[in-house]
């Protein structure tokens, strides 16, 4: 069906309301993100709608049957000698800076970590279904993984990220038994991070913030570690395989995957760095922000080697 367009007087085509507000609308949206205060404001309007929903489900103390664990009480079961923190990620970068890590260095791993063959203190998982076909077979193969190591390989278990939709509490409770735990968390859009400069840095300060109930969540599951190590009191946090982009360890070609894993190479494509909305990509964007800030708290963000993307923003360890 056609739609009939006004006309003036003379047969000159007149322009929509829709399009006179589109042109003052997009220098509008240019000033106003010049403005820290204004971009702080829109933020926490967007945002605070998340952390009150999940402060709804910590008051009932569990979400889907899953109890639900504080920053701060997270803090209080974690015992560590060190200061240093190793993040380890998926990127290809894994496969060089994991010889970098020390005995008795703390490590954090999460999702298929464990395949590079190191002992983890703290292990997270944002990922067990049964909603659909791939997420279960990703899911069987992280709970067999997880299961091999945990004891032996993973000290601490814990699921976070609820709001992703790859998490069932129940299926949890049911696999994992009743000692299972999440961690209360709130999902940041990670659509902010490419508004502006005041907006990302804004993100990192969310991201950062002391508060005792609920940690927040953003882009890539490196970056929402990294704020993780900093509540948990960490100075120094090295960051492995946030590479935005490429393979993962394990689809290296010169990775000797363990025997009974091979599948897990299927479940995740590569991922191009230039692919903007790919979660590395952005977390690797966010890095400089979140370096800075981290700096003026006393605490050293630093790349695990100088073969990653990271070390563009990041020393070195």
């Amino acid at each position: 069906m056609s739609v009939a367009k006004a006309m003036s007087a003379d047969g000159v085509e007149l322009e929509s309301p829709q399009g006179y507000a589109r042109k003052i609308w997009y220098p509008c949206r240019e000033l106003l993100l010049k403005s820290y205060q204004l971009n702080r404001l829109i933020f926490n309007v967007l945002t605070n709608r998340a952390r009150r929903r999940a402060l709804r489900q910590l008051r009932i103390g569990h979400w889907n049957g899953l109890p639900l664990l504080r920053p701060f009480e997270l803090r209080q079961r974690i015992v560590s000698t060190t200061d240093t923190c190793h993040i380890v990620g998926s990127g290809w970068s894994v496969n060089t800076s994991k010889r970098c890590i020390k005995s008795d260095d703390f490590v954090l791993g999460f999702n298929f970590a464990a395949l590079a063959g190191l002992r983890f203190n703290l292990y997270l998982c944002e990922l067990h279904t049964r909603n659909d076909t791939r997420r279960t077979a990703v899911s069987d193969m992280l709970e067999r993984l997880i299961r091999t190591h945990l004891g032996d390989g993973i000290d601490s278990l814990y699921f976070h990220s609820l709001w992703l939709g790859g998490l069932n509490g129940n299926d949890v409770v049911a696999t994992y038994g009743t000692e299972a735990r999440c961690l209360s968390d709130y999902q940041l859009s990670s659509r902010y991070i490419d508004i502006s400069e005041h907006m990302r840095a804004i993100v990192v300060e969310r991201l950062l913030r002391p508060d005792p109930d609920v940690s927040a969540v953003v882009a890539t599951t490196s970056i929402t570690a990294i704020a993780l190590a900093y509540r948990l009191g960490f100075r120094r946090i090295v960051i492995h395989g946030l590479d935005g982009g490429g393979p993962h360890f394990f689809s290296a070609p010169d990775f000797e995957m363990p025997v009974g894993f091979e599948a897990v190479r299927e479940f995740y494509p590569k991922a191009t760095a230039n692919e903007s909305y790919y979660p590395g990509s952005q977390g690797l964007r966010l890095l400089p922000t979140l370096r800075d800030a981290l700096h003026r708290r006393g605490v050293t963000l630093l790349a695990g080697c100088a073969e990653s993307p990271s070390s563009d923003h990041l020393s070195v360890y």
